[in-house]
């Protein structure tokens, strides 16, 4: 007996297969059902696309691939969505991947060139479906998630340094 998400030539079903056995308990035949996932996923793709991190962060969600050298298949990304990972990204991108990949929950904090090539430090947080076999990844430069609370401390230097001045110190 199966359940579970099947993808035939690049679309994606929900599928069970079911046993049906005679009374000495061998199987006779069997049963099975397909549902077509597209407008789900359409949906999945609408919703998780419009979500942003930070400034410039977004969605992005992986499965693995079949062929291990591929790493897995962009099933959502802004640039990439339906390409392997291995064939869309240079090396040290691929590894950050295969990491998310593996640790399937949590957050993963890292180091990659920009387009400029500064280092830029990142974050992801990471989410796995195991009944889907994808993960879910968000995430953006740190900076961009630090930025509020680097604001609100140069704001109460401020407010503290004027308190300290105007109270005579």
């Amino acid at each position: 007996d199966y359940a579970g998400l099947v993808v035939r030539n690049g679309e994606f079903y929900f599928s069970t297969v079911k046993a049906l056995k005679g009374g000495d308990g061998q199987v006779f035949g069997g049963l099975s059902v397909r549902i077509a996932l597209a407008a789900e996923l359409q949906q999945i793709r609408e919703v998780m696309g419009r979500i942003k991190a930070g400034d410039t962060g977004y969605v992005w969600i992986v499965r693995p691939s079949e062929d291990e050298t591929k790493i897995g298949e962009f099933i959502l990304h802004p640039e990439y969505q339906g390409k392997f990972v291995s064939e869309a990204l240079p090396g040290p991108a691929q590894a950050v991947v295969r990491q998310v990949m593996a640790k399937k929950e949590g957050a993963l904090r890292y180091v990659l060139e920009g387009a400029a090539g500064e280092r830029q430090e990142r974050i992801v947080g990471i989410g796995h479906s195991p009944g889907w076999g994808m993960t879910v990844a968000t995430g953006s430069r740190l900076e961009e998630y630090l930025k509020a609370s680097h604001q609100m401390r140069n704001v109460m230097l401020i407010v503290g340094i004027v308190g300290a001045l105007a109270s005579g110190l």
